[in-house]
């Protein structure tokens, strides 16, 4: 009887190892299905910003794709800390290990969210001052409005992270969560404006407007061609000629370019809505429910997944340049021998 008692908890526990209690299903859940999915988006955004990189005549725009690749890759390397700290003896150095790989976390998670707002904006820009975008945006200025983004997403994030660094909850056999309180309270008022900055929920409703207000700008210019041509059917001549080349050349320019943001900034989006109404609703602080913690967890690293999917599907020349290695090899077969 002790001898099949003994195998029972080895098979349920896996003490030894990890220096604490942990089921054979915490370790899969909380180590090995985190290490697989950040070696996903790893591999994920390493081909994105290979693509990017060998992509030749490229718009300034695309380098703040470049942009919220690199914030993703980051993410993903960053993601690795934590279910190493679990798999290791778990002690005081590996707890502090694992908050900080929260924190920074929470930090890199923020500024990919504010890449992809700058996505939206410059989409939104790009259809609602179609001159204005034209003359201005170069490839030298892209760079330093990515480079200022970056700057604005950690200025707005870190002061809030680092008043409340306390609040970070660690466990060997639990998700690992930063809880925005300081003794059980949220705080003196200027404490809770820097968390209201650092957490960004209102970057969910902006993204929101900024899609709505490029999908009607799109929907319009589609509107404007089309009566474009029925005007041209009634009465050819060359203005109403010029007037169609015009209208067919902004609706070139607003749906092949913004197809392909919109889904990766919608997808942000959605990502991002469980954690805001569980922070909300306060759900997510240490007493919580261990699987709204996976399901907030796990939505945040989904949204990094499946962008080489939007590109492959929304982008031509990001097509292009991905079909381009297939194409000169199948040159090469056909050739005479």
């Amino acid at each position: 009887m002790a001898a099949n008692n003994t195998t029972t908890t080895n098979k349920t526990q896996i003490a030894v190892r990890v220096n604490c209690t942990l089921t054979v299903e915490q370790d899969q859940i909380l180590n090995w299905v985190p290490i697989g999915l950040s070696t996903l988006i790893m591999l994920c955004q390493v081909f994105n910003v290979s693509v990017f990189h060998v992509w030749r005549n490229r718009e300034p725009f695309v380098l703040f794709h470049i942009s919220l690749c690199y914030s993703s890759l980051i993410l993903g390397i960053n993601s690795f800390i934590n279910p190493i700290c679990r798999m290791v003896p778990w002690n005081w150095t590996t707890q502090m290990v694992a908050k900080a790989a929260v924190v920074s976390y929470g930090i890199i998670n923020r500024v990919c969210v504010i890449n992809t707002l700058l996505i939206s904006v410059d989409r939104w820009v790009s259809v609602e001052f179609a001159v204005f975008y034209r003359n201005f945006m170069t490839h030298r200025r892209s760079r330093i409005i990515a480079a200022v983004t970056w700057t604005v997403a950690l200025a707005i994030t870190v002061p809030g992270i680092a008043v409340y660094h306390s609040g970070v909850i660690v466990s060997c056999n639990r998700p690992s969560n930063m809880n925005f309180r300081i003794n059980g309270t949220a705080g003196e008022p200027w404490q809770v404006f820097l968390a209201f900055v650092a957490k960004g929920p209102y970057f969910i409703p902006l993204l929101f407007l900024f899609q709505a207000r490029i999908l009607m700008v799109a929907v319009m210019t589609r509107l404007r061609m089309n009566r474009m041509r029925q005007v041209m059917r009634v009465g050819p001549n060359v203005v109403n000629s010029r007037r169609l080349t015009r209208a067919r050349m902004a609706v070139n320019l607003v749906w092949n370019n913004l197809a392909g943001s919109m889904v990766v900034v919608l997808g942000t989006v959605l990502a991002n809505i469980p954690y805001n109404v569980l922070e909300f609703t306060g759900l997510n602080r240490g007493d919580a429910a261990v699987a709204l913690l996976k399901l907030q967890n796990y939505l945040f690293i989904v949204q990094y997944l499946y962008t080489p999917a939007a590109y492959m599907i929304f982008f031509p020349l990001y097509r292009a340049v991905v079909y381009r290695p297939f194409r000169a090899v199948a040159r090469v077969w056909k050739k005479p021998r």
